[in-house]
């Protein structure tokens, strides 16, 4: 058994963290909650199992009665570090008791993988997985002083993409870019922090899905010895009227040597072609520092837009120049030692 702490997942939605999210799933070390890490507490719709929802609720009360509609995954944070003492305690305490109520669904998807002969061992998991999404992300120095040993897997895609699903989904073009543009310097400033984060780049999972599956299960502290394969999700758009209205998701085994027969190298083109030209360019200037960062966009064409409330970054400054200033950032985003 592994005996480190939780894996979480750190991306947006139409970001591409399914796959990732099911390639830690398949691992036979992974257990996991409810959902995403905001749905064991925060119900988004209440037309649902009563029992269900009740379970939500009592979950959620301390947080929110205590430091408001924190999980609210849509919208920034108000409050600094607003998961300490009693809504931190009742955090932890609910992903546990969801994670306990999910027992038999994970049973039942390990199941599928062991039937398939895929794994090596009959060890029983002990690493939760969670995916933290959008805004929830700010939520990530808390987490730490929650979970000290937890690693972070951060996912990013190409924001064009990106911003093309939110867009389909009603989403204004300024959200969308806004929201891109606070995960990526989230991600950006965490690593530099010293946070023990490491961020993949959606594309290049598509391309090598075994190279970085390997990567981020070492990252993660997993033996990627102990599965022969992953069970992954083919996702496909319901579309009425030209609007997207739901996702048809159809699951499916391979082993390491197949996955490459399921990932979508199209994916960006795809969403790109049903993006106005003007929206492009607007994207391309709004995300310009972010875009630049990760690769999707040339250093000379970067023209950065600062995020309102934001200093203006100074193209090239270091953000952290030595490892004294890397501990003393980190210390402050987690608040160790307070």
């Amino acid at each position: 058994m592994s005996g480190a702490g939780p894996v979480f997942i750190l991306g947006l939605q139409r970001g591409g963290t399914n796959q990732p999210l099911n390639i830690f799933r398949s691992h036979p070390a992974t257990y996991w909650p409810q959902g995403e890490f905001h749905e064991p507490f925060r119900p988004r719709k209440f037309r649902k199992n009563p029992l269900t929802l009740a379970r939500q609720l009592l979950r959620y009360a301390p947080i929110w009665l205590t430091r408001g509609d924190v999980l609210n995954l849509d919208a920034p944070p108000r409050r600094e570090r607003p998961l300490r003492g009693i809504a931190g305690r009742a955090l932890r305490a609910g992903l546990r008791d969801s994670s306990r109520v999910n027992r038999g669904t994970v049973a039942r998807y390990k199941s599928v993988l062991r039937e398939e002969g895929f794994y090596t061992d009959d060890l029983p998991p002990d690493r939760m997985v969670v995916k933290v999404m959008n805004y929830n992300v700010g939520l990530v120095p808390d987490l730490m002083e929650l979970y000290p040993d937890a690693r972070l897997i951060g996912i990013i895609r190409d924001g064009r993409g990106v911003c093309e699903g939110q867009m389909a989904r009603r989403a204004a073009l300024e959200q969308a870019t806004a929201l891109y543009n606070q995960f990526g310097r989230w991600l950006i400033d965490y690593e530099a922090a010293g946070l023990p984060l490491r961020t993949w780049r959606f594309e290049d999972l598509m391309a090598e899905p075994w190279k970085v599956s390997v990567e981020m299960y070492e990252f993660a502290g997993l033996d990627p010895k102990r599965t022969e394969g992953v069970l992954l999700q083919d996702k496909h758009r319901v579309v009425e009227e030209d609007r997207i209205v739901g996702i048809n998701k159809i699951e499916r085994c391979y082993r390491f040597s197949e996955m490459a027969q399921h990932m979508r190298l199209d994916a960006n083109e795809t969403s790109l072609a049903r993006l106005d030209p003007r929206a492009r360019a607007e994207i391309d200037s709004r995300c310009a520092e972010v875009l630049t960062h990760f690769g999707y966009l040339e250093a000379k064409s970067a023209a950065p837009a600062p995020v309102p409330g934001e200093p203006e970054r100074i193209a090239g400054q270091g953000r952290a120049e030595s490892e004294e200033q890397q501990l003393a950032e980190r210390d402050r985003l987690v608040g160790s030692g307070r």
